[in-house]
This record gives C-alpha cells, structure tokens and sequence, in this order.
C-alpha cells in the first residue's frame, strides 16, 4: 500500500523500553471521496469529471438547472433571456438569493487532473460547474445566530476553500497514512505497530504541510519527546543513541 513520501518528516520517540518512529506513505487506494463526507457546500458539476459525492448535483444542462433552482418563470425566461442575461443572470440571482458563499470550478487536466476555484478556460483548463454554501443550511443558520452577516460570508466562504482544497487533494491522490514501527535491536530491523490511512494534510505552504505531519505524530507518541530520524539513524549506527535519548536503552549494547 502506498510508498514512503520522504518529503514528509519522520519522527522517532522512546516509549516503555521501545524505539518508535512515525512516517508517512501515499495512500494509493483506501481513502473515500471527500464529497461523500458532510460538507456545508454542494457540488453543481456540469462536466464528465467525477467530482460529486452524494449530497451534490450533477447535470448536462446548467441553465436548465438553474432555472429549477431559482424558479424563475420558465417561459418569462426564454421570452427574455436575451435581455436578462442568459445563464449570468440566472447565476446572479441563485447567488442573490440562495447563497451564503460561491465559487465558479474550474479542472485543469495535463498528466493528472487539478481543481481549481474559480473560472478559467484555456489550454486544459475547463469550466465544470460552480460550489455553493446554502442560505439555508442548518450550521449556517446556527453560526449566524451569534455572528453578522459579513462574519458568517466569511466564515462560509473559508469552508468552501478548504473543501475545494480537500477535494483537489482527492483527485490528484496527495492522501496520506501515518504508519508507525517499533525497532527491534536484537534483529536490527523495524516492524509495524500501527497505522491510520485518508490524512488530507495542509499543503498550502511546505511549513504548513509539516506542521500538520507533526501535529499527527504526536498523537501517535502521546506527546512524548520527538527527534529527527535522521539523527536516530546516525546514532544506532555509531552506538550512541543512549547520548542522544538522554537515558539508557537496549541493554545488549553494553555488551556488544
């Protein structure tokens, strides 16, 4: 399953007597779409890309979508559409009156495909659909009770980034498992204690990607005392990972 992502930390720490270490791996093939988890947002996708998930909308007409969901008076409509604006007109008023946040989606599609929020056409990019917040959903109701409405757009609008985000993780594959091992010093070799699979790390920027494999390592050594890999490999190589620890382990090396 998976391969070793050496980009990721690896992090070591001593637990009752044992040497642990925590890494990373890409998980290949065990993590669900995120569009099937629950999301504040809902998916309207207008393309033959997989991108929805239970709760989402799929269609090969947008405009005729639109016009269902606004409830525009069809024939009104088509008489008018001309002077009303076509399907821009019928997106203004959906976000008018049915949205707390929105953003266009766009799929760039090169040697893997990429999501994208917001609207762009070109050389592989396509224009697939849009995501949107509901007014009327149940935690959006609830968070506006306590916050203004330029608070909740901005809370709303953040949630959509972030599960935009997570789903472009998805499709490109960047999931990652945790797998931590525990040493054996009589056979020189590691063994695997435990693993959790379908991690969707932050990867905005390089220190925020690490910061999230850290935070996930601690949990996995009950916040115990973290050291470099890099560090414990050189030490059990030259004998010395008593100094390095700071306490006493692997009684054999005394007599070795």
């Amino acid at each position: 399953m998976g391969y070793k992502n050496d980009y990721l930390p690896t992090k070591c720490w001593f637990e009752n007597g044992t040497l642990h270490r925590a890494f990373f791996e890409y998980d290949d093939c065990c993590y669900e779409s995120p569009r099937d988890w629950c999301n504040l947002s809902v998916f309207v996708n207008a393309s033959s890309y997989k991108l929805c998930g239970k709760n989402d909308e799929e269609t090969d007409d947008l405009e005729q979508w639109l016009i269902n969901a606004t409830g525009i008076n069809e024939d009104w409509y088509w008489s008018n559409r001309e002077r009303y604006g076509g399907i821009d007109g019928l997106i203004k008023k959906f976000r008018k009156e049915k949205c707390v946040a929105f953003s266009y989606l766009s799929v760039y599609d090169h040697s893997g495909i990429c999501l994208y929020s917001g609207y762009c056409r070109g050389w592989d990019y396509s224009a697939v659909g849009f995501a949107y917040i509901p007014k009327d959903n149940d935690e959006v109701k609830a968070y506006r009770k306590g916050h203004s409405k330029e608070e909740t757009e901005k809370w709303a609008e953040k949630n959509l980034e972030n599960e935009i985000h997570i789903m472009d993780n998805y499709i490109r594959g960047d999931v990652y498992g945790c797998v931590e091992e525990v040493y054996d010093p009589e056979t020189e070799s590691w063994g695997t204690e435990n693993s959790c699979w379908g991690y969707y790390l932050d990867d905005s920027t390089t220190e925020s990607k690490e910061k999230d494999a850290i935070e996930i390592i601690k949990e996995f050594s009950g916040n115990a005392k973290l050291f470099d890999w890099k560090d414990v490999k050189k030490a059990l190589g030259d004998n010395t990972l008593d100094v390095l620890l700071g306490q006493k382990v692997f009684d054999f090396m005394e007599v070795a």
